[in-house]
This record gives C-alpha cells, sequence and structure tokens, in this order.
C-alpha cells in the first residue's frame, strides 16, 4: 500500500511505498513532512496550485462555487467539505473557511 506525504520544506507531494525511510532529507525536513490520506491528495494539490497557503496557523476563506471548481463535489453544498475543514484543522493546523451565498455566512467559524 502507498501512502502520499506533503512536504513543507518542498512544498509538493510524492509518493512513498510502506516501509521506506527518507535517509537522504535532513531531521529538519523530516519534521516538516505530514502524511496525506489518498482521499484529500488531490483537494491539497488544488489548493495550493490555486495559491492558498497549507502552513499552520494559515486561514483559507473561500466561496463556496469557488472551492467547487477546485475541489469539486457530488454535492454541492458546504457540508461535502466538512471532512476537507475537520482534515486541514486537524493535521495541518490550518482552518478553511466556506462562504455560501445561499445562506451568506460563513461555515466552520
Amino acid at each position: 500500500m502507498f501512502e502520499y506525504q506533503f512536504s513543507f520544506v518542498t512544498d509538493e507531494f510524492r509518493v512513498v511505498g510502506e516501509g521506506q525511510e527518507n535517509n537522504q532529507h535532513s531531521e529538519e525536513q523530516n519534521k516538516a513532512e505530514k502524511i496525506v490520506k489518498g482521499k484529500f491528495i488531490r483537494d491539497l494539490e488544488a489548493l495550493r496550485d490555486n495559491g492558498f497557503s497549507l502552513n499552520p496557523g494559515s486561514k483559507i476563506k473561500i466561496g463556496l462555487q469557488e472551492i467547487l471548481m477546485i475541489c469539486p463535489r457530488d454535492r454541492k453544498r458546504v457540508d461535502a467539505y466538512n471532512s476537507l475543514v475537520k482534515y486541514l484543522n486537524d493535521e495541518f493546523d490550518c482552518s478553511l473557511y466556506i462562504i455560501s451565498q445561499k445562506t451568506k455566512k460563513e461555515d466552520n467559524v
């Protein structure tokens, strides 16, 4: 099984085989790497490619229509992104706020 790894140092994603060790990186770089669940890899890449920072403590405010274009979902509602919001908060210490045009409020604030 493969795991995805996100590196804050190089700001890129890479696939690492199970049991592989990263001896070529310094200890400081290894501290900055995060293992990313496979279901979120495309979402994180899309957010990064669209200029959003995933650094600890950062806050991302985005409209529902914009995030639907960046990270498409079958269910076109704010609650479709609850797992992504929770994952970013728990693993990256990054807050994602999705603003719905219909309700005119910020969810998860």
